[in-house]
């Protein structure tokens, strides 16, 4: 006799969609349209929505919302006021089957100020956009950008990651609880870190770097800059120099610090460690007293290189 499965299918998909939650699809639901030429500052505010920035029409900011159930009430409210757009999202409902998206469309010639916030949703921008600023903030949400420059760049996080490459500005400041950061093609002035447990991986930037931590772990490869880097708790710090263009000074209370520096560099050396080792290979260089070490390295330096732990290993290379 031949077996029936349909009811056990049937079953299945249903406890899948009953613990695990079946995805819906949207459509396209609202298209608001602005006059780019009077807006100088777009704020955007939305809870579980994912917001992707692309490029639009000349003269146009365009808004466009997705949306598994089409309710006029779940449209966006808009308020415009003294060159100042701001846009946040209806009264959603409570419903985990409900799903939402936004799009927002800027024109090439948009210089204005773009501020993104989600608590759950992604922030994503990879088109090549000049601002004077950019911020995104998230709570739980993943921040995603590329080929932005900016004056100004913000990207905060609580929990989520933050993944960003071939930025250009003046400041980039980057803020994160526990959400990991992943940063590449940095061009900057000043380049601010600040996290709690995060750990954060940042390649290829010319940037003086400022970071601070409490139990994250930094690692920095092919920077040429300056840095002023402290980790409080644990965590470790690594960071590889192409070049060196101010002071570098590192402090990490209970981890480990590794720096690499070019091998022509000329520095003033200090490293103090309470309970932990100071490794050179310019050992010939230095004076040790007690858990002072300090020296001259090469020629008429202007760079002064310090670094100190508490119970952490110091290890330098050039």
């Amino acid at each position: 006799m031949k077996k029936n499965y349909f009811p056990l299918i049937i079953a299945g998909v249903f406890l899948a969609c009953t613990l695990g939650g079946c995805s819906k699809a949207v459509t396209l639901v609202n298209t608001l349209t602005f006059d780019s030429s009077i807006i100088a500052e777009l704020q955007a505010d939305y809870d579980a929505d994912d917001i992707t920035v692309l490029k639009g029409a000349a003269g146009e900011i365009i808004i466009k919302e997705y949306m598994s159930e089409d309710k006029r009430a779940y449209y966006a409210k808009t308020r415009c006021k003294e060159g100042k757009l701001f846009i946040t999202e209806g009264r959603r409902p409570l419903s985990k089957s409900f799903v939402s998206r936004i799009e927002i469309y800027l024109p090439d010639d948009y210089i204005g100020t773009l501020d993104l916030h989600t608590t759950s949703g992604k922030i994503k921008s990879d088109f090549d956009f000049h601002f004077d600023a950019f911020k995104a903030n998230t709570t739980s949400g993943s921040i995603e950008v590329a080929n932005l420059y900016a004056l100004k760049l913000d990207l905060v996080t609580t929990s989520g990651s933050i993944q960003a490459e071939a930025l250009t500005a003046e400041t980039v400041t980057l803020i994160s609880t526990s959400g990991h950061l992943a940063l590449s093609d940095i061009q900057a002035r000043s380049v601010n870190i600040t996290t709690t447990s995060a750990n954060t991986a940042l390649n290829d930037a010319v940037a003086d770097i400022s970071y601070t931590t409490t139990s994250g772990s930094l690692e920095l490869k092919d920077i040429t800059g300056a840095a002023r880097l402290n980790a409080q708790g644990d965590g470790d710090i690594t960071a590889h120099f192409t070049a060196v263009t101010g002071d570098v000074s590192i402090h990490n209370k209970n981890g480990d610090i590794s720096l690499f520096l070019p091998e022509t560099l000329a520095f003033q050396f200090v490293a103090e460690t309470r309970n932990g080792t100071v490794t050179t290979n310019f050992d010939e260089a230095l004076s040790r007293n007690g858990s002072n070490i300090s020296g001259v390295i090469g020629t008429a330096p202007h760079i002064t290189i310090t670094l100190s732990t508490r119970n952490g290993r110091i290890d330098v290379m050039q």
